[in-house]
């Protein structure tokens, strides 16, 4: 858990805190405040805590850094949970590495390219970002599957296209397959690129094939036009000597 900050237009800092899980790197938006004492702290953590309730695999650990909002009665929330709370170094951000990305992650991918008016369009933003996070992102170290999981995508065995849907939420591309007589699936990921007729049983690793072969592609393309370049410039030197 951490927070980070978002100045809005009017020069206002609001405070957003959230909780990520390291095994899933799923996220729990918490809330965002611009005045973020001891009570709304511990509000928030009592919030949290009463979804952990529900959860098949307990919750162990709790890491936290040593921020003055978080204060004893924060603490007593998730200790009656049987949740250990494990305090991070002074001043070592990396000990709590996973969270460090969300932020640099959510910064990059939604909020800076947001104007943000008030609390309550940081609200409505994040949490449209982070629904996509959990349900849609794909993650390397989750074998390109979202936090959530993957849907399951019907098998396709037959020879017509399938027609594939596409939807912008914050900027961000959702594609989803149409509704067919065997059922509806879902290709997750925030692929810029549609591709209407697949051939491919794993439409995601289709995909990500693709886009590495373009790289590859265009890193031959640029490595052969700066030698013909090298070769053009060396053979007028040689001309004009």
């Amino acid at each position: 858990m951490d927070f980070f900050t978002v100045d809005t237009v009017w020069l206002q800092r609001l405070y957003v805190l959230f909780f990520i899980e390291v095994g899933s790197r799923r996220i729990h938006f918490a809330g965002c405040t611009a005045h973020p004492d001891a009570e709304w702290v511990t509000q928030q953590a009592r919030q949290v805590a009463w979804t952990f309730a529900e959860r098949a695999e307990p919750v162990r650990f709790l890491i936290r850094d040593h921020d003055r909002k978080f204060t004893g009665s924060f603490d007593t929330v998730f200790e009656a949970e049987n949740i250990r709370i494990v305090r991070t170094p002074i001043q070592v951000p990396e000990a709590n590495g996973i969270a460090e990305r969300f932020v640099r992650t959510a910064r990059s991918e939604c909020l800076d390219w947001l104007l943000i008016l008030s609390a309550r369009h940081l609200e409505r933003a994040l949490t449209v970002f982070i629904d996509h996070y959990n349900g849609w992102r794909p993650h390397r170290s989750l074998d390109l599957a979202s936090p959530n999981g993957r849907t399951s995508v019907a098998t396709w065995t037959a020879t017509q296209p399938i027609t594939v849907n596409r939807r912008d939420r914050l900027g961000l591309n959702q594609f989803l397959q149409a509704r067919r007589d065997y059922g509806e699936g879902q290709l997750r990921g925030t692929y810029h690129r549609l591709v209407v007729e697949l051939r491919s049983p794993e439409p995601l690793a289709y995909f990500a094939r693709a886009s590495s072969h373009e790289r590859r592609s265009s890193r031959m393309k640029s490595a052969n036009r700066g030698s013909s370049r090298m070769g053009s410039s060396s053979g007028s030197r040689s001309y004009q000597g």
